[in-house]
């Protein structure tokens, strides 16, 4: 996952691993707040302290090892868009 961060000198640019821009448009008032509060839902997504005990997240334990079929792996457990804009999260998905 890249690491993502606000450059404070520029506070209209957003930057991945600080090599990467995602452009130079003004953020609008509380377009900071929600970006950063959409960082904190993926960091406090279930999926980083779940056990490896399911195919899904033993599928997400294969992609972190192996850097490999990450976008799938998470999708598959809900770490997606959807869930960083909303939390909205399906109660099964860790798998069975």
């Amino acid at each position: 996952m890249p690491y993502c961060r606000f450059m404070h000198q520029r506070p209209h640019l957003l930057t991945i691993e600080e090599t990467e821009s995602l452009g130079f448009k003004l953020l609008k008032r509380g377009d900071k707040k929600k970006i950063l509060a959409a960082i904190k839902r993926i960091c406090d997504h279930p999926v980083w302290m779940h056990p490896y005990n399911t195919d899904r997240m033993r599928a997400v334990q294969d992609s972190l090892s192996k850097n490999q079929n990450s976008e799938k792996a998470f999708r598959d457990v809900g770490l997606n868009l959807g869930w960083a804009l909303s939390e909205d999260l399906d109660p099964e998905w860790a798998g069975r």
